[in-house]
C-alpha cells in the first residue's frame, strides 16, 4: 500500500527515471517548493510534501491530499486523492473513498477504484491486493496477473517473487511460472548482480535468474537477506 508518502517516493526514484529538465525541489519553513535550474523560485514553499518530477509530474500534497504538477508548476492534477504514487508513463494509482484506482494525466479514472491496495509502478507493473490476494496491473491498467497470490514481490528483472500456499516462485510479466514453488522464502532479484537469495528447508542459497544455485550462504554472511528470508518464511 502506500500509505507513507516519503518511503513511496524514495522507492519509487529507484524504480523509475528521474526527470533531469524538471524543476528543483527544495525546503523551506518545513515546506517543499521548487526551483528552476537557475534558482528561481517557481513554486512558492508550500506543500506538505512533493517528490521529484518522475515522468514529467511530480507528487505533492497538500491539506493531506495528493496531487501532481507539471514542470511549468502548475496543478495539473488538484490535490484530491488520500493517496497517490508517481506516474509511470501514462496511469498514477491513487486512493479514493477507501479503494484504489488509476488515473491519466488529465486526472481521469482509467481504472475505477477497486482494489484495497495498490503500488508504484517497477518496470511497467504496479502490484495489486484484492480480497487478502496480490496481483498485478499493467502500465494500461490492465489485470495481466490475477489476484490470486498470498504474498508478492514488486518485478526486478522481468521476475517477480510470489507465495502460493506457503511456497515460494518466481513468476515473469505474463504471469507464468518461471521458477517452480519450491521455495520456503524468496527476494526479489538483485537488477545489478541478477541474483536472489532463497530458503530451502533451513538453508539459505544464493541463485541466478535460471533457479541455478550459485552458492549456499554461510552462517556468518548475507544477514539482512536471511532476516528477510524468515520474515517471509510462514511455514517455519
Amino acid at each position: 500500500m502506500i500509505r507513507r508518502f516519503l518511503v513511496v517516493i524514495i522507492v519509487c526514484l529507484c524504480a523509475v527515471q528521474v526527470d533531469a529538465a524538471g524543476l528543483i525541489r527544495f525546503y523551506e519553513n518545513a515546506k517543499v517548493g521548487y526551483k528552476n535550474a537557475e534558482g528561481k523560485v517557481i513554486v512558492p514553499a508550500k506543500y506538505a510534501a512533493g517528490s521529484e518530477f518522475i515522468n514529467g509530474l511530480a507528487l505533492i500534497v497538500s491539506n493531506n491530499k495528493r496531487g501532481f504538477i507539471d514542470s511549468t508548476g502548475k496543478e495539473v492534477i488538484a490535490p484530491q486523492f488520500d493517496d497517490a504514487a508517481p506516474f509511470d508513463l501514462n496511469l498514477a494509482p491513487v486512493k479514493k473513498d477507501g479503494k484504489y484506482g488509476y488515473i491519466n494525466r488529465e486526472g481521469k479514472f482509467i481504472v475505477t477504484p477497486q482494489y484495497d491496495e495498490a503500488y508504484a509502478y517497477q518496470e511497467g507493473f504496479s502490484k495489486v491486493k484484492l480480497n487478502g490476494k496480490f496481483g498485478f496491473v499493467d502500465g494500461r491498467g490492465i489485470l495481466v496477473v490475477p489476484c490470486m497470490y498470498d504474498y508478492a514481490d514488486n518485478f526486478s528483472i522481468q521476475l517477480a517473487a510470489v507465495q502460493l500456499k506457503k511456497k515460494f516462485g518466481y513468476i515473469n510479466t505474463k504471469g507464468d511460472v518461471a521458477l517452480s514453488f519450491s521455495y520456503k522464502a524468496a527476494t526479489a532479484f538483485n537488477s545489478v548482480t541478477r541474483t536472489a537469495f532463497v530458503k530451502i528447508n533451513k538453508e539459505y542459497f544464493e541463485i541466478k535468474e535460471d533457479g541455478t544455485i550459485i552458492r549456499v550462504v554461510e552462517d556468518e554472511e548475507e544477514q539482512e537477506s536471511k532476516k528477510r528470508l524468515n520474515e517471509l518464511d510462514t511455514d517455519k
